[in-house]
């Protein structure tokens, strides 16, 4: 399906990483030669990334980059090894590992590391940079590595019980029931890493790495309670933050987070029903319920997966829910022949032209399912792709 998600967050990244600095990173990692090749790379946007500086090291590991930045930014300082063979995909360089950098480009630095500690696999990017020793950079650079010192084991903890969730769901074929326990210990842990970001980011409000971790926050539409976000924007945007350029591209994309957050009236549209008819959503809302709408299409495997759940539990809780499905399906045939097919009972709508532009803009539809519940007072207080959280979130109110 098309996107019709606004660009106004990729700005900062876009505009602010191109002046050029004379700060230099300069490096020494005993085991790397010739045949290996450093890359600096601005990350701070989720998609759109920056090349900032690259060279090849020197025999004895030593390496001088350029940053080229006027304000601070995530940064990846990537190593690669020059292939003597291509591998099947072409490609003649294998990344080796990478150390995460929060730079400014205002004060030099110099780091040392050796490949024993840097090629160890038991290590994430977050432990391998506290295992190298590192001058300079400045304060941006000092609370960022107090920050990683602070939130790596929880964050390892957290990656480790994702990676066992994967596993398991391979192992079992997806069937939750078989591996319910390593579902919850990944829930917790990842509660828990989002917690202590929380508490840094809460403490430490006017730092450029708080700044930056609102940031990213601001990409998590429908994730975080809209007086929450408040809170984070007032205190991270407020007189004495570090980070000039960066409070003002938060300050500036204040509103369109506001809108995308939970517990904020819902967003309505209307679509057509399936005699041709246009409907308002908030003609479908019913008194004292829950409204679940479900954005779906007639080719997407997960939805049709979903709609059997979604009818056993709407079947059980019919006194408390109002189920709306909604079809972003480009053609009307397929979305009609689905209907049939599915036999949900339950409204139907589909959206088309201006009307799927709204209601894609107002609920940042950039994958289906999505999940959409209004609790009975109208706001919105669950987004996501999972059934099962839907239902959890309803039993819990």
């Amino acid at each position: 399906m098309k996107t019709y998600l606004l660009s106004a967050l990729t700005f900062f990244a876009a505009t602010t990483a191109l002046a050029q600095s004379p700060a230099t990173l300069r490096g020494h990692i005993s085991g790397l030669n010739h045949n290996h090749k450093v890359y600096l790379v601005d990350i701070d946007a989720p998609s759109h990334f920056i090349a900032l500086d690259s060279t090849v090291i020197a025999d004895d590991g030593s390496f001088l980059l350029h940053m080229g930045l006027k304000s601070p930014h995530m940064c990846s300082l990537a190593f690669y090894q020059r292939l003597a063979q291509p591998l099947s995909n072409g490609n003649t360089m294998l990344q080796l590992f990478r150390l995460p950098l929060f730079l400014d480009g205002r004060d030099n630095i110099s780091l040392a590391s050796d490949t024993t500690r840097l090629l160890d696999d038991s290590r994430s990017e977050g432990d391998r940079l506290l295992a190298t020793d590192i001058q300079g950079g400045g304060k941006t650079l000092a609370d960022y590595m107090a920050y990683r010192r602070f939130i790596t084991v929880p964050e390892d903890s957290a990656l480790l019980a994702s990676y066992a969730e994967t596993d398991a769901y391979f192992k079992h074929d997806g069937d939750k029931t078989k591996y319910s326990d390593i579902i919850l210990r990944k829930e917790q842990t990842a509660a828990r890493l989002d917690s202590l970001k929380t508490v840094w980011l809460e403490q430490h409000a006017t730092t450029a790495v708080a700044a930056f971790l609102l940031s990213r926050r601001y990409y998590q539409d429908y994730t975080y309670p809209v007086a929450l976000m408040n809170k984070w924007i007032a205190a991270c945007t407020a007189d004495g933050a570090e980070d000039t350029a960066r409070v003002s591209w938060l300050s500036r994309n204040a509103d369109i987070v506001r809108k995308q957050s939970l517990d904020i009236p819902f967003h309505d549209f209307k679509a057509q029903k399936t005699d041709g008819s246009v409907v308002a959503l908030s003609a479908l809302r019913q008194p004292g319920k829950f409204t679940l709408i479900d954005f779906w299409a007639s080719w997407c495997g997960p939805c049709k997966a979903a709609i059997p759940k979604i009818k056993k539990f709407y079947t059980a809780n019919r006194s408390r829910l109002t189920v709306v499905s909604v079809s972003v399906d480009e053609k009307k045939d397929n979305w009609t022949k689905a209907v049939k097919q599915e036999a949900m009972p339950w409204t139907q709508l589909w959206l088309t032209g201006k009307n799927m532009e709204e209601a894609a803009s107002a609920y940042v539809i950039n994958s289906i399912p999505r999940l959409v519940l209004i609790a009975p007072d109208g706001k919105i207080v669950k987004v996501t792709f999972d059934p099962e959280v839907i239902f959890k979130t309803i039993m819990e109110k």
